[in-house]
């Protein structure tokens, strides 16, 4: 068989300078993926220290999630004793804590898709169907849909706002009544 191709005229048209060509894109296509090996270990070193700050930080905000909810139960009862404290304000930043820890719970999937990513292409893994880039349909679609759900909780928001207001004046309109 190499006989058979040493006569082949592809072969004997292969000039030293093709081969030269050759090894250099060979040589130099190593040497990319090895920067590009070097680059994907480094961006994986950085998300895990982020995912690291994320996770820490979601601790301590549910500590303090915990300890304001403490506050509030402790408010309502002394509030039963006329002490007269505001809850409304623990409630308040209750709920900012807890959108707080809602962003960074979705931050910390991110990253951890992320770091999943990086380190297949570390190992050379091909992706999973899964992890491809959505469409821009699929994109689109997602940002449509988070828009209608802010839409609809602010549009209750607004509708609580507008009974605690026609509650506030019938209880103003039967007490000076009275």
């Amino acid at each position: 068989e190499l006989e058979a191709l040493k006569d082949d005229p592809a072969i004997n048209n292969i000039t030293q300078e093709d081969v030269d060509s050759a090894n250099t894109a060979l040589t130099e296509t190593v040497r990319l993926g090895q920067e590009q090996g070097t680059v994907h270990l480094a961006a994986l070193f950085e998300k895990q220290k982020r995912l690291q700050v994320i996770e820490n930080l979601l601790a301590t905000l549910q500590t303090k999630l915990s300890d304001l909810k403490g506050q509030r139960d402790k408010a309502a009862l002394s509030k039963a004793g006329k002490k007269g404290i505001d809850t409304n304000s623990l409630d308040s930043r209750i709920a900012s804590l807890t959108e707080q820890i809602n962003k960074n719970t979705a931050a910390r999937a991110e990253v951890v898709r992320e770091i999943d990513m990086l380190q297949r292409m570390v190992t050379g893994e091909r992706p999973a169907v899964e992890d491809q880039p959505k469409s821009r349909c699929d994109v689109v679609r997602e940002e449509l849909r988070e828009k209608l759900e802010r839409r609809k909780k602010e549009k209750a928001k607004q509708e609580r706002r507008t009974k605690r207001q026609a509650d506030k004046t019938t209880d103003e309109a039967v007490s000076s009544v009275m």
